[in-house]
């Protein structure tokens, strides 16, 4: 009967039965209330003319998540058997709010980690479509969480150059259980929201949630690398080039090509001093 199924929230204490049994983490059988002197009836179970009761502790280990009663109108002996089976309903229920209160806990560690992580980290699903995107991707790519989420991945930081190749390797993948990109970390551009591209390393694991599929990608911006191997690559290029050379004139076209070629450069000009006629050539 729906008038006999609810929810109740009654004041905690020792003074009670429950009160007593979490206090005692012990199982706590009452024949009769009104000769109990440990403690006394509450309100909720007066005004039901409850007068025994048994009152079981969900406990795991130390953890006690709360109480599982079982009570009579009339003064009754609760045997064994039935002092067992409520024990063991407690233990389960326990059991599960323990193993529940654990998958929250983890839960809350990863969004943390997900939220903290200094990498870029997004989820995407079969389709391509943006699930999920944390905080450094918003600052790695320009693009924040509200206006990635629910795009395609080929509208915001894949170059239109790679884009029909991942939708190839979606679609192999789901067909084939094999990706050319996935388990392994490879370099590779990525889009800004401004339109500017920049290296990324990327590692990309799929998981299989039910009868679906998600992608997890971990992106790094290694700008910053890429500029210091430039500037090593150059180094040892303009080093290379002067042990070569005889004369200063033969060095220098080379050692332009060879800064130029490794930093990138659209132009490089050398400029010599004339101090007879204070004059740049």
């Amino acid at each position: 009967r729906s008038d006999l199924i609810g929810k109740l929230t009654i004041e905690g204490g020792t003074h009670s039965q429950a009160g007593y049994a979490i206090r005692e983490r012990i199982p706590v059988v009452v024949d009769d209330f009104r000769r109990e002197t440990r403690f006394s009836a509450s309100r909720l179970l007066t005004e039901h003319g409850a007068v025994a009761g048994m009152c079981v502790p969900m406990l795991v280990e130390d953890r006690v998540y709360g109480v599982m009663t079982a009570h009579s109108k009339r003064v009754r002996k609760f045997n064994q058997k039935e002092q067992e089976f409520l024990c063991t309903m407690a233990n389960t229920i326990g059991t599960v709010l323990e193993r529940r209160r654990h998958e929250e806990t983890q839960m809350d560690f990863y969004h943390r980690l997900f939220l903290s992580a200094q990498d870029g980290v997004m989820m995407t699903d079969t389709t391509g479509r943006i699930v999920d995107w944390n905080p450094a991707l918003e600052r790695m790519t320009g693009w924040t969480r509200e206006e990635a989420m629910g795009k395609l991945l080929s509208d915001t930081i894949i170059p239109e150059r790679d884009r029909e190749a991942h939708a190839q390797g979606i679609r192999a993948y789901l067909k084939t259980g094999v990706g050319p990109v996935l388990n392994r970390r490879i370099e590779i551009a990525s889009r800004h929201k401004e339109g500017h591209e920049f290296p990324v390393e990327l590692a990309v694991s799929p998981a299989r949630i039910g009868e679906a599929y998600i992608f997890s990608a971990f992106v790094r911006d290694i700008t910053d690398r890429r500029r210091a191997e430039r500037r090593l690559a150059s180094q040892y290029a303009v080093t290379r080039v002067l042990s070569e050379a005889v004369r200063l004139e033969e060095a220098v076209p080379k050692i332009i090509q060879a800064v130029g070629e490794s930093l990138e450069w659209d132009l490089g000009v050398f400029w010599r001093l004339d101090k007879q006629s204070g004059s740049l050539r």
